[in-house]
């Protein structure tokens, strides 16, 4: 629950501070305290936040007796097709062209991939604005309002993804 309350909350960040405009990517990566190569990942993910600051990078927890693995992880792991940590994906996009037997990127190919859309996509298509929200501690309920508007035609389907995180915990 509380990695839950995490990622909404980087996702409210993400949504209050950065939405209009300019387009701003979401790296998810697996990651544990068990993995000797984990700290290269998020080394490259630090640099990236350095070029691209308004960036989100999270890190999910996943394996064995990682203390940090308190989700239910096994199913964003499936869905994002996390076979060896650290790999990520990229707005919920694997690495295209891997094909099955490698589909999803390791972390020295973060970089060139956030460069890459960041300078072929450069803006959003929507905008979307948290209009209220309210956390109450005594229940940890969080509410919110949001509003979502095409800033041009848009074809196919598009959802919003909320995220609680949480960050600073050592």
């Amino acid at each position: 629950h509380l990695l839950f309350l995490f990622l909404l909350s980087a996702l409210f960040f993400l949504l209050n501070n950065i939405f209009s405009g300019n387009r701003n990517l979401v790296i998810e990566f697996s990651t544990g305290t068990w993995c000797v190569f984990c700290p290269f990942g998020v080394i490259v993910a630090d640099s990236i936040l350095v070029t691209y600051p308004n960036t989100v990078v999270i890190g999910y927890h996943s394996g064995g007796n990682d203390p940090f693995a308190i989700f239910p992880g096994s199913g964003i792991f499936s869905m994002m097709g996390y076979q060896a940590s650290p790999t990520a994906c990229i707005n919920r996009q694997n690495h295209p062209g891997n094909g099955g037997v490698y589909p999803y990127m390791t972390y020295a190919m973060w970089s060139a991939r956030t460069a890459l859309l960041y300078n072929t996509s450069p803006l959003t298509v929507i905008d979307v604005v948290i209009t209220s929200k309210n956390y109450n501690a005594a229940t940890r309920e969080l509410t919110a309002a949001v509003n979502s508007t095409a800033i041009q035609n848009l074809t196919g389907q598009y959802k919003i993804h909320f995220i609680i995180a949480e960050d600073n915990i050592i």
